[in-house]
């Protein structure tokens, strides 16, 4: 990881924009497929069912957009600390990182149980869709936590020289969310939460994989865990 990390203040640019930019985009493009999926499955389950995740959308986002926004934050920072040499800045960019995905996690899920019905019928839910709407968006709330550390943990690995990992985690994490979705979804008989557990469950071993990178020592910020 010193090599890697080294690397992006010594090798070519447009080297470092082809060895970091393509990693990123297939993983990107590999992660999108799994909306894809969900919709294919959850079509199965009749038309509602695909209203109930067009109105689940918006809030999937605006979780993605908190973890993205955390994660492209700390990854700025940690690189310009990198190449400050000021290695102690950048591993308390990432514990700043967790903790973030702590409140954003557990602060998402109690007003969820509060205000999700009201927002979701705000956004146009009725009926049956509301039902569905609410039983999966029920699910990804309570997993926001999973969310948010994957989303910000790639681009802190990203950041500290390993684009590889990232990109790994991100096809991984998709891969096994397609292959958990029909399980839970029908042999389970869970319908539209399903697809949602099937997501959470997924993203948790991403965030576990990543997690797992810093604490093992294979990174070369060690000291992820000092918060």
């Amino acid at each position: 990881m010193q090599n890697n990390t080294d690397a992006l203040g010594k090798d070519n640019i447009s080297n470092l924009i082809l060895q970091y930019s393509l990693p990123a985009t297939i993983g990107m493009v590999v992660a999108a497929t799994y909306n894809i999926v969900d919709t294919i499955f959850i079509g199965r389950l009749g038309s509602e069912a695909i209203a109930a995740l067009s109105i689940a959308f918006p809030v999937q986002m605006f979780l993605a957009a908190i973890g993205v926004g955390v994660g492209v934050g700390a990854a700025s920072l940690i690189s310009r600390s990198l190449g400050a040499g000021n290695v102690r800045t950048a591993e308390k960019a990432i514990g700043q990182v967790i903790s973030l995905a702590l409140i954003f996690g557990l602060l998402i899920a109690v007003l969820s149980m509060f205000y999700l019905q009201p927002l979701l019928s705000l956004i146009g839910a009725r009926g049956i869709v509301l039902g569905y709407a609410e039983d999966y968006t029920s699910a990804i709330t309570a997993g926001s936590l999973f969310f948010f550390l994957i989303l910000g943990m790639n681009n802190v690995v990203r950041a500290e020289g390993s684009p590889i990992l990232s990109m790994q985690v991100m096809i991984g994490s998709s891969l096994l969310n397609i292959a958990l979705d029909p399980i839970f979804i029908f042999a389970l008989g869970l319908e539209v939460q399903g697809a949602a557990i099937a997501t959470v469950l997924a993203k948790a071993l991403g965030a576990i994989v990543l997690l797992a990178h810093f604490i093992s020592g294979r990174s070369n910020l060690t000291s992820a865990g000092r918060i």
